[in-house]
């Protein structure tokens, strides 16, 4: 986790580097996470100005790339004094999002707990970035689609509130079964993939 200071205000606020490989980036590519200071503690992605999801190739350049963008980087003033060393000496991410998986694990039928929480998670990402900015709000149509939406209830009613609630009692039971059209769920699920990589644009040096 790398805590970043706010350059003008004496706040801290905290950062997650996200690895993150799809169809579309198989090599994988790092994106910045943060939690933002305003009144409703706002989860975000770092964006340009245009609205397009930072990224990098290489983990250990996101520092670099983001001060040579600063111009065209939305709150740069706020995320450019990494206070971590740790994001210079040994950087790693703090998250990874296998999502090429993720559609791999669908499309053989495998559900297990592990792989409805990766994608409940992709769909939070997804849904942080799709309310940041108004302009955004279009998205919100793809992570309302049917599928989409039972599996993220089935994981909130059958996982993680029930294990929330008694870890002991959900670990010695079955979780409740699972009725989902596999293929139109996977259909759904790689169109907001394509959609969100769309709005990612590279920072290469």
């Amino acid at each position: 986790m790398t805590t970043i200071l706010q350059n003008k205000l004496d706040e801290k606020f905290t950062a997650w580097i996200i690895k993150y490989i799809s169809p579309n980036f198989v090599d994988g590519i790092y994106l910045v996470w943060f939690t933002d200071n305003d009144a409703e503690s706002t989860d975000k992605l770092l964006t340009f100005e245009n609205g397009k999801i930072f990224s990098s190739k290489n983990i250990e350049n996101i520092e670099l790339e983001i001060i040579n963008k600063k111009k065209e980087i939305e709150n740069y003033e706020r995320v450019i004094s990494w206070l971590n060393e740790e994001i210079n000496n040994d950087s790693t991410e703090d998250n990874f999002y296998d999502i090429k998986f993720l559609l791999d694990q669908i499309e053989q039928n495998n559900f297990s707990i592990d792989v409805i929480e990766l994608f409940t998670n992709y769909i939070n990402l997804f849904g942080d970035y799709a309310r940041q900015d108004e302009k955004n709000n279009f998205l919100l149509t793809f992570e309302s689609q049917s599928s989409i939406q039972k599996l993220w209830n089935y994981y909130y009613e059958a996982i993680f509130w029930p294990r929330f609630n008694n870890k002991k009692e959900f670990e010695n039971s079955k979780p409740a079964s699972l009725e989902i059209d596999k293929s139109e769920l996977h259909l759904q699920l790689s169109e907001i993939i394509n959609e969100f990589d769309n709005q990612i644009q590279m920072s290469n040096l």
